[in-house]
C-alpha cells in the first residue's frame, strides 16, 4: 500500500470486499496497511495510483456496485488528499481498525531490519486484537521464497510467518492482497498463493 493509491480503483475494490466479508460492519475488522514509500523503492517513475477514471464513469457501473462507498470515494477524490488516514476519518466502512504505521527500512542497516520489523509486527498485532477479520494489504502480496526478510524489497510483501501470526490458529479470518503479474492467469496465481498460504498454516 502507498499513500498515492488514494482513492484509486484498487482501494475501492478492497473496501467493497471488506464491507461484504464483514457483513456491512457486523464483524470487527482490522486493516493492516503494509505502507511503503515509493521514493525508498525508487518507484516514483510509474503511474501507480492514477486509476481514478472510474469515479467519472458515465454509465454508472461502479456506482451500482456499491452506491454508498462510491459516493464516499467521490468525496475523497474531490478533496485531492493522498493519505490513507482519510479512509479512517471518512469512516468509509464501519467497524474497521486501521494500522497505518509505515513499513520502512530507510536508515536501518541490514542487520537491524529483521528486529525492527518484528517490532512493527507486534504493534500491528495489537491493532488486530479482538478482530474477527484481518486484511493484510502489502504492495505485492505473499513474500516470494527468493526475497529475504532483510532485503530492501521485503517491505513490499507479507511473510508467511506474519500471516500465521494474524491468523492466530484460526481465531480470525484472514485475507491477503495478492498483486497479479504476467506469468499465468489471475486465477492460477491466486490458487498458487492460496496453496502456499494454506499449506503453511496447516488448514
Amino acid at each position: 500500500m502507498q499513500h498515492r493509491y488514494v482513492p484509486d480503483l484498487g482501494d475501492f475494490s478492497k473496501f467493497a470486499v471488506i464491507d461484504a466479508l464483514s457483513g456491512r460492519g457486523a464483524m470487527k475488522t482490522a486493516l493492516i496497511w503494509y505502507l511503503v514509500d515509493p521514493h525508498e523503492l525508487n518507484e516514483t517513475h510509474n503511474n501507480d495510483g492514477k486509476h481514478t477514471a472510474y469515479l467519472h464513469d458515465d454509465r454508472g457501473r461502479y456506482a451500482q456496485c456499491h452506491p454508498e462507498l462510491y459516493a464516499r470515494f467521490c468525496g475523497i477524490h474531490a478533496t485531492g488528499e493522498k493519505h490513507v488516514g482519510i479512509y479512517a476519518r471518512q469512516d468509509v466502512v464501519g467497524n474497521v481498525a486501521y494500522f497505518p504505521e509505515p513499513l520502512s527500512y530507510d536508515g536501518r542497516s541490514v542487520a537491524q531490519r529483521e528486529a525492527w520489523r518484528t517490532g512493527w509486527l507486534g504493534r500491528a498485532l495489537c491493532v488486530a486484537q479482538g478482530s474477527d477479520l484481518v486484511l493484510l494489504d502489502p504492495d505485492n502480496g505473499l513474500m516470494s521464497p527468493r526475497v529475504g526478510l532483510r532485503s530492501q524489497a521485503a517491505v513490499k510483501y507479507a511473510s508467511l510467518d506474519e500471516c500465521a501470526a494474524f491468523y492466530a490458529k484460526g481465531q480470525r479470518s484472514l485475507v491477503v492482497y495478492q498483486h497479479a503479474h504476467r506469468r499465468g492467469s489471475a486465477t492460477q496465481q491466486a490458487e498458487h498463493a492460496l496453496d502456499r498460504l494454506t499449506s503453511y498454516l496447516g488448514v
